[in-house]
Formats: C-alpha cells, sequence, structure tokens
C-alpha cells in the first residue's frame, strides 16, 4: 500500500479553502471576522 503525497495534499488544500470560506461568510454577521478577506483568500486557494 503505497500512500500519494499529493493527493493528501490535494485534499488538505481543499479542506483549508472551504474552512477559510466558512469562516469568511461566517465574518460576514460577526464584526470580530474579516469576512471579504477570508472569503476571497479561500476562493485563491
Amino acid at each position: 500500500m503505497t500512500l500519494d503525497l499529493g493527493a493528501d495534499l490535494s485534499i488538505l488544500w481543499w479542506l483549508l479553502a472551504g474552512l477559510l470560506i466558512l469562516i469568511g461568510i461566517a465574518g460576514t454577521v460577526l464584526p470580530a471576522l474579516p469576512g471579504s478577506v477570508l472569503v476571497f483568500f479561500g476562493l485563491l486557494l
């Protein structure tokens, strides 16, 4: 059984991007989080 490091990193990047987008959407309502910036970086990933 071999591990494909590229696939593992791809999944990690997708999860990070999704997390940034979700936190950014929450930041549009919560004043402590920079919502639009986090959504932008999530989409940039």
